[in-house]
């Protein structure tokens, strides 16, 4: 499905913006008079703009994001806010476009069970703190852009966008450097740090480390290898690092993931 460029900018804005409240809802709502309330079985992620938003990708400003829990009974937006607003709906195998009330497709995505796992862990601790907050904002933007395309949607410098190309083209090399890879398209290493960020929203190291990360899902659910050589293959020089880096972006470790999404092989 080709991604509107509405929502390439929502995950730009996404991103970028540093002062987004967030307003979760976990817990019932009261009744209010000509405002019903509505539950539903799947995530919802209601993007508020500002009025000026959708002339130009500049343009577009989110002033809240409400998260709303599964099977939690909450209001629909006023009139004034459904006009400017687009929604996300997540479930555990789909996720799908509303954009001012009209579908505009659903696909599967790599960054689902991520998105998922912080959500739940932002619900069972009943709060969530600024990293939560940026974190849980990343992940949206990437499914905004299906992951895939992300590098091509928030980079704004070819200079930066050779080095992601680069770090795709070699994550599995242990002796990957940032400071080279820097160095390759023009930019010193300290130059680089304040660059990247600027542009995609995340040091080079963090990104790096995602994808390797994304590799490092495919490989476990192929079940071909051991996880010492997932790491390995992954770019990872060290096991025992590579277990800490995956439980601290996905909540388990690499072997409890592949027990939970290796697919049985069916007996001939």
């Amino acid at each position: 499905m080709e991604i509107p460029e509405v929502f390439r900018s929502m995950a730009s804005a996404l991103t970028r913006q540093t002062d987004l409240p967030v307003v979760f809802f976990r817990e019932d709502s009261p009744v209010l008079p000509d405002n019903p309330i509505h539950l539903h079985n799947y995530y919802e992620f209601r993007f508020i703009l500002s009025p000026s938003s959708g002339k130009t990708a500049s343009a577009f400003r989110i002033e809240r994001l409400d998260v709303v829990f599964p099977l939690v009974c909450h209001h629909r937006l006023l009139p004034g806010e459904n006009v400017n607003s687009h929604v996300l709906t997540v479930s555990a195998d789909h996720i799908r476009f509303l954009h001012k009330g009209s579908l505009r497709g659903d696909f599967s995505s790599s960054y689902l069970p991520l998105l998922l796992e912080k959500l739940g862990d932002m619900h069972n601790a009943g709060m969530a703190d600024s990293a939560d907050i940026q974190e849980l904002r990343l992940l949206l933007s990437l499914l905004y852009l299906r992951a895939d395309s992300v590098n091509h949607s928030l980079v704004s410098s070819t200079k930066i966008d050779r080095m992601i190309q680069q770090m795709r083209d070699y994550y599995y090399r242990h002796d990957l450097s940032i400071g080279d890879l820097a160095r390759e398209v023009g930019y010193s290493p300290r130059f680089i740090q304040t660059v990247f960020r600027k542009a995609v929203g995340i040091t080079p190291k963090e990104y790096l480390i995602r994808i390797r990360l994304e590799e490092a899902v495919k490989f476990l659910s192929e079940d071909k290898y051991s996880i010492k050589e997932i790491a390995s293959l992954s770019g990872f020089r060290c096991p025992h690092y590579f277990t800490n880096v995956f439980r601290k972006h996905f909540g388990c470790s690499p072997t409890a993931f592949r027990n939970e999404h290796t697919q049985p092989v069916p007996v001939s």
